[in-house]
């Protein structure tokens, strides 16, 4: 979206996670579980949140939330594609990882996983990536449910 650099964007983040549900063909309501860029920064967390909420409405209440980098940090340039890695093994082994060190969320309409593992089924997810500048990513993930992997 091409925003000031350490600012982010609350357009530009729905605007992403919206054409990545319009080019999965999928409607919002589907998806389960979203993998969040959360970095755990004030403006950059309640940003992704009210993002979050322009697009999902009243189904942020319904769709599980949590942050790999609770658990790993912040792996720059590789932080997008390990928390891909840790979307598609949480959907594969049915569960979600927990969100280390959140005593305190920042609006309760969400339905964020807590300090322990969550036993789930995910069928759709989505993967936020929110860089500075306004790089703003988003991935719809389908579970795979075929017998035969490649």
């Amino acid at each position: 979206d091409g925003n000031h650099l350490s600012d982010p964007s609350l357009e530009g983040e729905a605007r992403a996670m919206k054409k990545s549900l319009e080019e999965a063909n999928i409607d919002f309501a589907d998806i389960q579980y979203i993998n969040t860029h959360g970095t755990s920064s004030p403006l950059g967390d309640e940003t992704e949140l009210a993002a979050i909420k322009a697009v999902f409405k009243n189904q942020v209440k319904n769709i599980y939330i949590n942050s790999t980098k609770s658990m790993i940090g912040h792996c720059i340039y590789s932080a997008g594609i390990i928390e891909l890695i840790a979307t598609v093994l949480q959907m594969n082994e049915s569960f979600l990882h927990p969100n280390l060190n959140l005593d305190e969320p920042i609006d309760s309409d969400f339905l964020f996983v807590d300090k322990q593992i969550k036993k789930v089924s995910i069928e759709y997810a989505l993967k936020n990536s929110f860089g500075f500048g306004g790089m703003n990513s988003s991935i719809v993930l389908k579970k795979f449910l075929g017998e035969n992997y490649l």
